[in-house]
Order: C-alpha cells, then structure tokens, then sequence
C-alpha cells in the first residue's frame, strides 16, 4: 500500500477503485478463453468491437457474457455505446437498453430483433421505443413565462468564505465527486444541502455516505459540512415541506441542479 510521509495510507495515490474490479472481470473472461470468439455471430463481433473503443482500459478478452458495467462501464459510457451501435446499424435503440440487456449476448439479441435480422432500413417496422417528443420540452416553455427576465448574480466568492450549496443528484457518480470536490475546498466554510430520495433524512445521509464510499471518496469529517433534506424531483417544491422549502430558499447562496428523473427518461428514450 502506498505510504504518505507521516505513514499513513496516501489514499490519492491509490489506483481507482474500477481497477480491482477490472482486473477481477479480464480473469474471469481469460478462464473463458478466446476461442469463443470464433462462434460470435456478426452482431456480437461488432456490438464487440464498439464495447472495446468506449470502455477505458477495458480487459481485451471480453466474453459475451460479461456485464457492461463490470468491466469498466458507467452510465456516461452507456450513453455513447448506444449512440453508436444506432449509428452502425441504423436502429432506433434506446437509451437505457444497458441496463437491462447488460451483456454482449443480450445486447446483440435486441439489436436482430430490431433490425428484423436484415440491415435493411426500409423494409423494417417502426420502432416502437421512441416517442414523440413535441411534448418533451412544453414543461420548460411554461416554467420560463413563470421565471424572471433576469436574476442578480452574487460577488465572485472568496476561499474561506461561508457558503451554502443546494445539490440535487447528489447519490449519483456525478453527485459524490461534487461533494469531494465541493467540502475538500481550504477554508471549511462550504456547507452542502443535498437533496436525496429517501423515507428519513438518517437513510438519505447513509445514501450519500454510501455512494461516496463506493466511488473511494468519502471522508467522515464531512458528515459536519453536510445537510440531506428529503425529496423527489418529480413533486412540487422538490418533494420538500413549505417550511423546508422557505429555509432552503433563503439560505442557499448556490445552487448544482445535477438530478434527472432518470426511470422516465429511460423510459421516453
């Protein structure tokens, strides 16, 4: 492990935490051996080839069973394989299709039954996963005639300054390197309100804990720097109580919106 100078873990220069779980999945996919590759139908060899340019460091000898999100993939990376297996076969597929076909087997599967097992485009049926999205933005065009022309915008602040931070989508892999990045500023004078779906603001607190654990960022003198309200972004005033609300108003001098009601996306995409 290696060591700062007064002998402690130097946690900055451990290796990120996918490593261990890269290095897990390449062996499991070695045991497997590559002559499997030789059986992959077409779909499979380029549904294949699009995982090992997307995926960072990914291990060589991926298997058709191996799980996307096991061998180095992420939501951000979902995003991109989906956009290009759209472009390399023509095909309407949507967004959050790695989260429920997670492997190369499952996902090639989709992809014939899409393409109706032909790459040809005029004779296919109309997808049924998009819809239309005329509507998808109307919540926006009603919100801004609600919305004022223009907001004061505070001073630039100061290191060491006190400040209030208002963060939604703050369980997310976004959400825990904002926190890092937001309560290991000098000064100490940063306080993070952030909001989380859950039953009790303890569970909403463990959730933060929790998620920033698991991305290797966590540190427990930030559990002082940090307020978790309780919410959904789906109700009105983000799910919180008037008096909540009023406080949160008043007192956040900024505000992250890093939260998406992420079911329904993947739901309408």
């Amino acid at each position: 492990m290696p060591l700062n100078p007064n002998g402690k873990v130097d946690k900055p220069a451990l290796p990120f935490p996918d490593t261990a779980q890269l290095a897990a999945a390449s062996r499991q996919s070695k045991k497997e051996g590559l002559e499997g590759e030789i059986a992959l139908s077409p779909t499979q060899k380029q549904v294949r080839e699009i995982w090992l340019e997307v995926i960072p460091h990914g291990p060589r000898d991926l298997a058709i069973s191996d799980n996307f999100f096991d061998v180095g993939g992420h939501s951000i990376l979902a995003t991109r394989v989906v956009f290009e297996i759209r472009k390399r076969f023509a095909i309407d597929l949507p967004l959050g299709i790695l989260f429920r076909q997670p492997t190369i087997a499952g996902l090639s599967e989709e992809i014939d039954v899409l393409r109706g097992d032909s790459l040809d485009v005029g004779s296919r049926p109309p997808s049924s996963h998009l819809k239309p999205t005329s509507s998808y933005s109307d919540d926006a065009r009603e919100l801004m005639e609600r919305l004022a022309a223009s907001y004061e915008k505070p001073d630039r602040f100061r290191i060491g300054e006190k400040l209030s931070v208002f963060l939604t989508g703050a369980t997310g892999f976004l959400g825990a390197f904002l926190i890092r990045d937001l309560l290991s500023r000098p000064g100490k004078g940063i306080k993070v309100i952030a909001h989380v779906r859950a039953r009790s603001t303890d569970e909403g607190i463990q959730r933060v804990k929790n998620s920033c654990e698991a991305y290797g960022v966590w540190r427990e003198e930030w559990i002082q720097y940090l307020e978790v309200v309780t919410g959904s972004l789906e109700d009105e005033y983000l799910g919180l109580s008037a008096e909540m609300w009023d406080r949160v108003k008043n007192t956040a001098d900024v505000v992250i919106h890093n939260g998406a009601m992420v079911q329904d996306l993947l739901i309408n995409m």
